[in-house]
């Protein structure tokens, strides 16, 4: 398995012009979506469950993944880079964000690329490019972290995709009342983010692991962001929060909480009838902030 973040060669890049999404989530290896204008490419090689900090899921969660990156392509007409970022208690925070923002910056050095036989292009060769970053559960943590550093170091966001989001390393209300029995317990968080954080030696600031303690003076200026939670999750109160904290500080914010639903459902469709209902309309949001994001874009490189 790979110790670090991939080593992107420029020489292997070509110029083309594409929306992007960035997915924390997933690990795959490459594909191509059932549209063959559509591509999803990964960037590392470990095999993660719906974002866990903490590498647990078998070989078939990559069949998981692959279907919901295809799914996110297909739905939104974008390029859907999966980040396979380096996983605790191997390698502590900030690791695994600072794998997500090693990604977004070799993204923002192209406005084309090819990767291996995979070439991502769009028929309109004067639009220019467009990032957006997106990511559920510990996946949405590792999006927020990231949608912060970028903004501090100039790096455009068309938005933020924050799905169930982990915000907060401290107790709430519904971690307590949802603590087992709803698909993911308290315990198991424990478990996450102990692996993640305890013994953090190159961890400087809280909200690098907890986003909703970032100072507004960062918050203020982060992508617009959908933030989606669902009634039953332990992580609801902590998301609903930092959408609070997103509107407050000045940020375009939807909010949607699912009433009647559990940690993660838009991607339990086998199981949750209501899930691929939810999952086109969270896929609706996202191509709809890249279509209205058609100015105060940065020049071509």
């Amino acid at each position: 398995r790979k110790n670090s973040v991939p080593n992107f060669s420029m020489n292997d890049l070509a110029q083309v012009q594409t929306p992007y999404l960035v997915s924390g989530n997933f690990n795959i290896t490459s594909m191509r979506s059932s549209d063959s204008s559509r591509n999803c490419v990964t960037t590392a090689d470990r095999t993660v469950r719906c974002g866990e900090l903490k590498s647990v899921g078998p070989e078939i969660e990559i069949a998981y993944g692959v279907q919901v990156c295809q799914h996110l392509s297909t739905r939104t007409g974008a390029a859907v880079v999966s980040i396979g970022y380096r996983l605790a208690p191997e390698h502590k925070a900030p690791a695994a964000a600072d794998d997500v923002m090693g990604v977004l910056r070799w993204i923002h050095q192209m406005s084309d690329v090819r990767l291996s036989s995979f070439i991502f292009d769009t028929d309109d060769k004067d639009r220019r490019w467009r990032v957006g970053i997106a990511g559920d559960s510990a996946g949405g943590n590792l999006s927020a972290v990231a949608a912060i550093l970028a903004s501090q170091e100039g790096l455009h966001l068309c938005f933020q995709g924050l799905l169930f989001p982990a915000t907060s390393l401290k107790p709430t209300e519904s971690r307590q009342r949802y603590a087992r029995g709803l698909f993911i317990s308290q315990q198991t968080m424990d478990w996450f983010f102990t692996n993640y954080v305890a013994g953090a030696s190159q961890l400087q600031h809280t909200w690098h692991v907890a986003p909703l303690e970032a100072p507004g003076s960062f918050i203020s200026r982060v992508a617009p962001a959908l933030v989606v939670t669902a009634e039953f999750d332990p992580l609801v109160d902590e998301g609903r929060a930092y959408a609070e904290k997103l509107k407050r500080c000045g940020v375009q914010v939807d909010y949607r909480e699912y009433p009647g639903q559990i940690h993660v459902f838009p991607f339990l469709g086998q199981f949750i009838q209501q899930a691929p209902l939810a999952l086109d309309e969270i896929c609706a949001t996202f191509a709809r902030m890249f279509a209205r994001t058609t100015t105060d874009l940065p020049p071509k490189l």
